[in-house]
């Protein structure tokens, strides 16, 4: 197979720098800059390496968002002229942002901040080159061409750093060569940094042309879907109406955990409806049957999440995870609804309407952060009123 040959590898490797080159130095830039805070941070101060840790956050938001605009420009095949200018955009862009963005945030909070970005910011890598191409079918051959890419790329990049993990520790334990534990940990972020971003970058075709040929749907990946995602979430689907049921029959409110069990299921089921999209004429009655009523099953699960999610906000006002899930529940009942009602099933709004509620989530009085922040003071307001109104009680009937 071409995939295991190693003059493949070398070939998308040169093709990655030469086709990503902003791409590349951001990834080996994140990667030494990494190494060199874990060497050396120690012995600096705590505002120093939350600068660096804030650099850090907006570089890998950078990888993704060049790769994107990369991706973009290569679509609609762009002089080189307007796409080094498009380049040349992108990094005032994160320069501007990095200004701008409060250096006080806690590392939590930076955290969650980032993570939200990226993921919309992979969505938008689905997305943007389709933005404006109606063709479903090559739309979807892009993006499972992307997931199998990154399956590969992490299967491979685990599989590397095991073998050289297990040699420099027969080296250490046969020669008694010391080896510093933090080695390990660099070598995970070389191969997570620099090796993999080649590998997956590198095998992206660059003619779009092929993903609008006509293909097979791949055996492996149809076995996957209908004889292991698709059984177990059936699984998950009947649980959660039987417990459901129970709630009916006992008038129970749900706690709390039921709300991360819908929200797997959700997503697994429309991973699913993802990939057995193009399936969605088969002969197969177990693949039509989902595909047809997926979506009217899930509205009453949404449903019992948004009781869950409500109950528990209504007792400890809204954190930051909560506002995700709420925003995760309101999203996924604005993608049922809308793959219930439009005969026309156009899968990209999937991609696209993630991309803007993580995005718009991570910023704004509007955003998760500024959200909890005014609910978590109200109810310390609260707390202070009742107990204020307690003491007074009390100093009355003494």
């Amino acid at each position: 197979m071409k995939l295991f040959q190693l003059n493949k590898i070398k070939t998308d490797a040169l093709s990655a720098f030469r086709r990503f080159p902003l791409f590349m130095i951001f990834c080996i830039t994140l990667s030494l800059v990494s190494i060199f805070t874990i060497e050396y941070g120690k012995g600096l101060d705590w505002n120093t390496r939350l600068n660096i840790y804030h650099f850090l956050s907006i570089l890998s938001m950078g990888i993704l968002f060049i790769l994107t605009l990369t991706n973009y420009t290569e679509k609609v095949k762009l002089l080189p002229l307007k796409f080094w200018i498009i380049q040349g955009l992108a990094i005032i862009f994160m320069v501007f942002y990095y200004l701008i963005t409060p250096q006080q945030f806690s590392t939590f909070e930076l955290t969650m901040r980032i993570i939200s970005i990226n993921l919309g910011l992979a969505f938008l890598l689905i997305y943007l080159p389709y933005h404006m191409d109606n063709d479903l079918s090559a739309f979807w051959v892009y993006t499972k061409t992307l997931f199998l890419r990154l399956m590969t790329t992490y299967l491979f990049t685990m599989i590397l750093y095991i073998g050289l993990s297990l040699a420099m520790l027969a080296i250490e334990k046969l020669f008694g060569v010391h080896i510093k534990g933090e080695l390990y940990l660099y070598l995970l972020i070389v191969l997570s940094g620099i090796f993999a971003p080649v590998f997956f970058a590198g095998g992206l075709s660059n003619d779009y042309s092929y993903y609008a040929q006509p293909s097979t749907y791949p055996k492996a990946l149809k076995f996957l879907v209908l004889y292991i995602i698709l059984p177990i979430v059936v699984i998950y689907m009947t649980i959660l109406y039987v417990y459901a049921f129970k709630i009916i029959v006992l008038w129970h409110l749900p706690s709390g955990w039921v709300s991360n069990l819908v929200l797997s299921f959700s997503i697994a089921g429309l991973i699913s409806f993802f990939f057995i999209y193009p399936l969605k004429n088969s002969e197969n009655k177990f693949i039509t049957g989902f595909f047809k009523l997926y979506f009217w099953l899930m509205l009453p699960l949404i449903a019992l999440l948004f009781i869950a999610i409500f109950k528990r906000v209504g007792e400890y006002g809204i954190t930051e995870l909560r506002y995700y899930v709420m925003l995760l529940a309101f999203w996924l009942a604005f993608i049922s609804i809308y793959l219930i009602i439009t005969k026309y099933k156009n899968i990209k709004i999937i991609a696209l309407s993630f991309f803007i509620i993580a995005v718009l989530s991570s910023f704004g009085p509007w955003g998760a952060f500024s959200v909890s922040e005014r609910s978590q003071l109200k109810c310390f307001e609260k707390i202070n009123y009742s107990g204020i109104f307690t003491d007074f009680y009390n100093s009355l009937i003494e």
